[in-house]
């Protein structure tokens, strides 16, 4: 690899939602190439491109609440990783720094200032002969974000909550809950950190025509390197959006799970298995919001879309968004009763599935719990399906997957 003049250190602040695991995917995957530039992403876990571990180190805390011995570590780590790794592009990763304080983590990612020595003749040859044989390189920082139009924000959000065994709620009362918290107002975080980095932030639009060609994996690097000679050897899109009535079925299968006892922790791995075999069928209806709903989310959020657009986009955009939105609006709201989607014998084999996953669970769950944690690092490493078999727990997963797709 030819010497690095100028090191770049990325800060993908992950907002849900918006082609986050797409781009980690990529990079992943390694199916970015331009020249001779070296692309390296942060990795933590298993072949994982997700720096959770990093992002959550940065948390704020309460007041007077000291900095935990492991968050320590973490941010070392970190803070070694960027000094040390060498490459053009420097890239980390992770949704979870949407609610990491930037104020904690600017002095860990900031480009270090260099120490000249404070005795004459050593500064003389540090500054003539050791940085002309062996100069370090220029290191640069950019923080980036996407922000996802208001009302498509909550929905996603909402179903990749149930999808993934993170509530059983029902929309309306999860709406209630999400938009009086700090996750519905984009305008304040944002602003926050801008604030700490300036000019090395930039917050970009999630609106499909804002990208390049329609593709947040394209617009991202093309935004990382700041031009467009660079290919992608693959189209990715990860957690497409699920059919209604996949989704109500998803809902069905978490409350069933919780009212026979299966803890949380296990509802969320089971049910990722389910939605991993779910289809994305172009034909089938998707969930879409009602007139009621996005009345409410306009309420609570329009005004903050105004701010937004005001502070970082100078024209409408998100304003535009959400009042259209709101026009073109079909009455009522959005509709999960299971009755209007599933017959009755659908339903009741659907719950007596549910009744032999929870069977097989007592004596079948260490060996299905190996099997998942397997097929999870093959994923992450691009490897298709092993041949290993997840016992009586996987064929039942497998049959509900098939009865929420209607085959």
């Amino acid at each position: 690899m030819r010497q690095i003049k100028t090191k770049h250190v990325v800060i993908h602040i992950g907002d849900p939602k918006t082609g986050t695991s797409s781009i980690q995917r990529a990079m992943q995957l390694g199916l970015v190439k331009s020249g001779g530039t070296t692309l390296v992403p942060f990795l933590t876990g298993q072949h994982s491109a997700n720096a959770i571990t990093q992002a959550r180190s940065f948390y704020p805390l309460k007041k007077g609440t000291k900095l935990p011995a492991r968050w320590k570590e973490t941010r070392k780590a970190l803070r070694t990783w960027l000094r040390q790794t060498n490459g053009h592009y420097l890239i980390v990763s992770s949704e979870f720094f949407s609610d990491a304080d930037p104020a904690q983590l600017a002095p860990v990612v900031t480009p270090p200032k260099s120490k000249l020595p404070a005795n004459p003749i050593r500064r003389w040859f540090q500054t003539r002969i050791i940085a002309r044989f062996r100069p370090e390189p220029t290191q640069r920082l950019q923080v980036i974000a996407y922000a996802r139009p208001h009302a498509d924000r909550i929905l996603s959000a909402f179903i990749e909550q149930t999808k993934s065994g993170y509530t059983t709620l029902d929309f309306d009362l999860w709406l209630d809950r999400y938009l009086v918290s700090s996750r519905a107002l984009y305008t304040p975080r944002f602003r926050a950190w801008r604030r700490v980095f300036g000019k090395n932030f930039k917050l970009y639009p999630f609106i499909r025509s804002r990208l390049r060609e329609g593709d947040v994996v394209q617009d991202f690097f093309s935004k990382v390197l700041g031009h467009d000679r660079f290919t992608v050897s693959d189209s990715l899109y990860e957690n497409q959006t699920v059919t209604l009535k996949a989704l109500v079925g998803l809902q069905m299968i978490n409350r069933e799970m919780r009212a026979l006892g299966i803890p949380p922790a296990a509802r969320i791995q089971l049910c990722r298995f389910v939605s991993r075999d779910l289809k994305a069928d172009p034909q089938a209806a998707k969930p879409r919001l009602g007139q009621d709903n996005l009345a409410r989310i306009a309420e609570a959020c329009l005004e903050d879309a105004k701010r937004l657009d005001r502070a970082f986009f100078r024209e409408p955009l998100f304003q535009t968004d959400l009042e259209q939105a709101l026009a073109n609006a079909v009455p009522g709201r959005l509709d999960l009763s299971p009755a209007h989607h599933f017959s009755p014998a659908e339903q009741d084999r659907l719950r007596g599935m549910v009744r032999d996953l929870a069977t097989a669970m007592a004596d079948g769950y260490e060996t299905w719990l190996k099997y998942y944690n397997q097929e999870r690092e093959r994923y992450n490493r691009g490897l298709g399906r092993s041949e290993e078999d997840g016992g009586a727990m996987q064929n039942v997963l497998r049959e509900l997957a098939r009865l929420l797709n209607g085959i």
